[in-house]
């Protein structure tokens, strides 16, 4: 258990209004000297609200991209069979590697020195497993050569005929019901953390959230697996203290959690009892495409419980008003900042970066909220909680869905802030010009403008609020959760194809 000592409380505590997760592998794209590492992407976030970056070491199918004392180096130890493209491009990344080590330094080093020079906070990022090698000729990592048996499959172990099966994906995963593996884990922690000045050791369960073998069947782990992975965080959570220790000063251990708790315990990962335990010190919720589907209001009251501060992920930007929008909800449900994982199109996005860390700032911006849909990546989709759509729609019978909405709507308009509410419907099969669908949003009947029809889908906008209309102090939109009422009409004969509601848009214009 970790010391509650005043030291300890404030780093974890300390302010990380956006976390930049940086997946690394982008720095070798011509990255040979360290001011090159750096000017890819992180320079970028120098006057930006990112406090904190978690700098991954690890890319493709167990690369390590540090000085790394128990393993080969990225680039390295190139295996059999490689395509000629790989080969070249495995050869520039230990090329490069040698040429920041031939400066006396690593990146990771670089990375490091970076951030503590500029007050942020540097956590190294561990990816809890690397599946690349499922689909190619041979292990790049030595270790897995050399034991298969830490493996959750082998080659040829899954159909053919199933490309996108979990099986065929994950057998090249480790298999944390093997003892090697938390020896082989633990001892790339201890390597980093006893040799670099690490704030702490993001443990990161997203990539990718296969651990046991009964996943690969579709079936929820067994409780001894769940305990084998505990043991393990306690393994690491031990290891760390006995560090800090060392040291004499705070080591800090992040994990970033699948999507609900639930699924996270079917998967084996029991959060509840490393937040009771008081194994983990910081909270990463939610991670690909589910966004503000992701229960992240149930997460804050459990993590908060056990003094852990919460950061909700966001999984790619999708422009700066949809930004604003998961933002603004995921503060209105109360982390304490948010998280950014495959987000680094600098300067494009780096506007986002300047204001998602602080609700002040964009309570008062445009945004543009979507409700979610069902997740169809066949690699992620067993770790995600779904969406509401879409949803196939029957002619007089009520489809009733909730938008939350962060923005309060009523004082900004009160205060003539608030230009313009506009809602949109995407419809499959549905044709403006010969159906008909009545939309009602927190009990108010909407009219709708007349929608296009484009490539099968039909798209309906309504417009509930704007400034030039006599209902300036009565927005339909309130702060919280909106319910939306959407009933199909009768069909003429012949429209016999099932109409499905497969998006919904509400854009909030200050």
């Amino acid at each position: 258990m970790a010391s509650p000592s005043p030291d300890r409380r404030a780093a974890v505590h300390r302010r990380r209004r956006v976390i930049l997760n940086d997946d690394s592998e982008v720095h070798f794209q011509g990255a040979d000297t360290p001011e090159g590492l750096l000017g890819l992407r992180l320079v970028h976030t120098v006057d930006t609200q990112v406090d904190s970056v978690f700098w991954s070491f690890i890319f493709g199918p167990e690369n390590y991209l540090y000085d790394c004392s128990l393993h080969q180096r990225a680039g390295e130890n190139l295996y059999p069979g490689m395509a000629k493209s790989d080969v070249e491009r495995h050869e520039k990344i230990c090329n490069r590697m040698r040429s920041l080590m031939d400066a006396g330094t690593d990146p990771l080093k670089v990375v490091l020195d970076f951030c503590h020079d500029l007050g942020k906070e540097m956590f190294a990022s561990f990816r809890m497993n690397m599946i690349q090698d499922s689909w190619r000729p041979e292990f790049n990592l030595q270790f897995k050569r050399d034991h298969p048996e830490t493996l959750l499959g082998r080659r040829g172990d899954y159909e053919h005929g199933e490309p996108d099966s979990l099986r065929a994906m994950y057998w090249s995963a480790f298999d944390y019901a093997n003892p090697a593996v938390h020896t082989q884990r633990i001892g790339l922690i201890d390597d980093i953390c006893s040799r670099y000045d690490v704030d702490g050791m993001e443990l990161d369960f997203w990539r990718w959230p296969v651990f046991f073998k009964p996943t690969l069947e579709g079936r929820p782990v067994e409780p001894e697996h769940v305990e084998q992975m505990t043991g393990f965080v306690r393994q690491v959570r031990q290891r760390m203290m006995e560090i800090e220790k060392q040291r004499g000063r705070p080591l800090l251990l992040a994990a970033r959690a699948l999507d609900s708790l639930e699924i996270c315990r079917d998967l084996g990962l029991d959060f509840e009892t490393w937040l009771r335990e008081r194994l983990i010190d910081v909270l990463i919720v939610g991670g690909h495409y589910s966004r503000d589907a992701v229960p992240v209001a149930e997460w804050v009251k459990l993590a908060h419980q056990h003094d852990v501060p919460v950061y909700a992920c966001f999984y790619r930007s999708r422009g700066i008003e949809m930004d604003r929008a998961l933002a603004a909800l995921y503060h209105a449900a109360g982390v304490d900042g948010v998280y950014t994982f495959n987000m680094f199109d600098f300067p494009k996005e780096t506007q986002s970066f300047m204001e998602i860390g602080d609700p002040q700032i964009i309570a008062r911006k445009s945004k543009h909220y979507t409700l979610p849909g069902r997740i169809v990546d066949a690699g992620m989709a067993h770790a995600c909680v779904d969406g509401p759509l879409p949803v196939t729609l029957v002619a007089g019978k009520p489809t009733t869905l909730t938008m939350l909405i962060a923005d309060d709507a009523q004082a900004a308009a009160e205060e003539h802030d608030l230009e313009q509410i506009r809602m949109q419907l995407n419809l499959r099969s549905f044709d403006p010009r010969r159906d008909d669908v009545t939309v009602r949003v927190n009990g108010r009947k909407l009219r709708g403008r007349p929608g296009q029809f484009q490539d099968g889908i039909g798209a309906l906008t309504y417009v509930p609020f704007t400034v030039h209309t006599d209902v300036r102090k009565e927005p339909v939109v309130v702060q919280g959760a909106n319910t939306i009422d959407v009933t199909l009409g009768e069909r003429l004969s012949g429209l016999t194809a099932p109409v499905e509601l497969v998006g919904v848009a509400m854009q909030v214009k200050y």
